[in-house]
């Protein structure tokens, strides 16, 4: 379009040379909005990147506590549990 503003001026159209710089300018501003919204949305990624990471470290953390929970149980001497009901298993009698 540039190119086809150039050609008008020199050729004294000044109409087409008018009509021409107008859809420069949308153009502009329409690329200009274009990547103000990316740089938002590449914010939020960023921004939902850093969350979705604490979330995975917090798993894993917890998987890790539920693992030295089992081994700390694997030490334990085995008790006779035959004294609780049932129920405060879980399950019904």
């Amino acid at each position: 379009m540039e190119a086809q503003l150039e050609v008008a001026c020199e050729t004294e159209d000044f109409e087409k040379a008018d009509d021409l710089s107008g859809k420069i300018l949308e153009s502009e501003k329409t690329q200009e909005e274009a990547v103000r919204v990316f740089t938002v949305a590449e914010v939020e990624c960023d921004q939902i990147a850093a969350e979705m990471q604490e979330v995975l470290d917090l798993e894993i953390e917890i998987e890790e506590e539920g693992a030295q929970l089992l081994q700390a149980l694997t030490k334990v001497p085995p008790t006779d549990f035959s004294h609780f009901p049932c129920s405060f298993w879980g399950f019904s009698s």
